[in-house]
């Protein structure tokens, strides 16, 4: 019973929600409401926790808002739910006592009980997570508002937009670094020219200088 029992959680493991549109192993949803408002769901299979279907969701949460040309949202109505089902372990078994009397050369008589073991079951949550996000622009967001690339970041889901905005900032650091450099350079260039002038010429460049 125990291998049949190992067997089983293995097959459900195999078996976890990935992160996708929904379908019959479970998944994200959303549907528009009205300009700034969506209505987002994440149901998982049962095979992954309370904690992953939370995230999913507010990775879906924040893809929909960035996706629509907006960073920032809130969550409202957020429900959080679990439903049980039970899965049947293996099969049930019989076992027959029996005694057999004989009577004479020919005569027998029969007696027996039949006992019966139902098979095992195991009880399986099914963890899902709702609520409808407003999404606002930078500047619009209210206080308690969530930064969506934020999430994807601590997520580490790679975002195209900020990925974008992180090449644009290290691009100017090393352009600024570049320049910096540049004028270093010409400095050093310049302090040797005047080292290696005569002392007349040298003179007369610092008045010409000054």
């Amino acid at each position: 019973m125990k291998t049949i029992l190992l067997a089983t959680v293995v097959l459900l493991g195999s078996c976890a929600t990935p992160y996708q549109k929904e379908s019959w192993s479970g998944g994200y949803s959303d549907f528009q409401l009205n300009e700034k408002v969506f209505k987002i769901s994440y149901r998982g299979n049962g095979t992954i926790g309370s904690t992953t279907v939370y995230q999913y969701f507010l990775r879906r949460c924040a893809e929909v808002t960035i996706e629509n040309g907006y960073l920032y949202f809130i969550i409202e109505n957020e429900q959080n739910q679990t439903s049980h089902s039970q899965i049947q372990i293996g099969q049930g078994t019989a076992h027959t006592n029996a005694t057999v009397s004989q009577f004479g050369n020919s005569s027998y008589a029969y007696q027996g009980t039949t006992s019966y073991t139902p098979p095992q079951t195991m009880d399986v949550p099914k963890h899902s997570r709702e609520g409808t996000i407003v999404v606002f622009k930078e500047g619009e967001q209210p206080y308690n508002a969530i930064n969506a690339k934020h999430i994807l970041k601590k997520l580490n889901i790679d975002d195209e937009s900020t990925e974008k905005d992180e090449q644009v900032y290290y691009s100017d650091i090393q352009k600024a670094e570049d320049q910096k450099a540049d004028i270093s350079s010409l400095k050093i260039q310049e302090d040797e020219y005047f080292k290696n002038l005569p002392a007349e010429e040298t003179n007369s460049q610092e008045a010409n200088k000054k």
